[in-house]
């Protein structure tokens, strides 16, 4: 991978960081970090996604309302109409969300052990084996769920289809099935 394009992502992300407050990434992952990212055996549309979470270039309320105030009146949550969305609510604390993590996680072999602060440093690829072993070998089965949250969060807000947690199961069920060498993987 050239090396400028890692040094533009990183500006990138940074840049993005000091303009609001309310953005959860900070940094780019390490290089390292990037490296095992491309090396993931991942479809391209979760790859993709994942890639656009990591320059924080997901489509949240926060930033939405940020640039086109007019459109968009208001930053709060479009499912929970609760909580600001920020990029972290929008992936995990939504509480619709929130609780399809923890019927998800049992669905990939996820320990018990495993919290919501160590997926959000998995999915930031700031978790190392000292912090996770599970999350850290194991990537590659946490971004079903990943993307099994995108696509449902897009079929809530622009389908306007309600949040089901039977559809959104059905959604990582399928995700699954044309991945089992994740799952087989992470039982080991």
């Amino acid at each position: 991978m050239p090396k400028d394009w890692l040094n533009k992502c990183q500006t990138l992300v940074r840049t993005s960081s000091t303009t609001s407050t309310s953005i959860i990434i900070t940094s780019a992952p390490a290089p390292s970090a990037w490296r095992r990212f491309w090396r993931l055996q991942l479809p391209h549309n979760i790859h993709t996604t994942w890639w656009c979470f990591l320059l924080n270039r997901i489509s949240n309320k926060v930033q939405l309302h940020r640039v086109f105030p007019s459109k968009h009146i208001t930053n709060i949550c479009p499912i929970c109409g609760d909580e600001v969305e920020t990029l972290r609510h929008f992936v995990l604390d939504c509480p619709l969300k929130f609780t399809f993590w923890a019927i998800a996680l049992p669905k990939i072999n996820a320990p018990d052990t495993i919290t919501h602060a160590d997926i959000w440093k998995a999915l930031q690829l700031k978790m190392s084996t000292l912090h996770h072993p599970f999350l850290h070998h194991h990537l590659d089965a946490l971004r079903l769920i990943f993307q099994t949250i995108w696509a449902m969060h897009w079929h809530t807000v622009i389908d306007r289809h309600p949040w089901l947690f039977l559809i959104a199961e059905s959604h990582l069920d399928s995700l699954i099935s044309r991945s089992p060498f994740i799952i087989l993987d992470s039982i080991l």
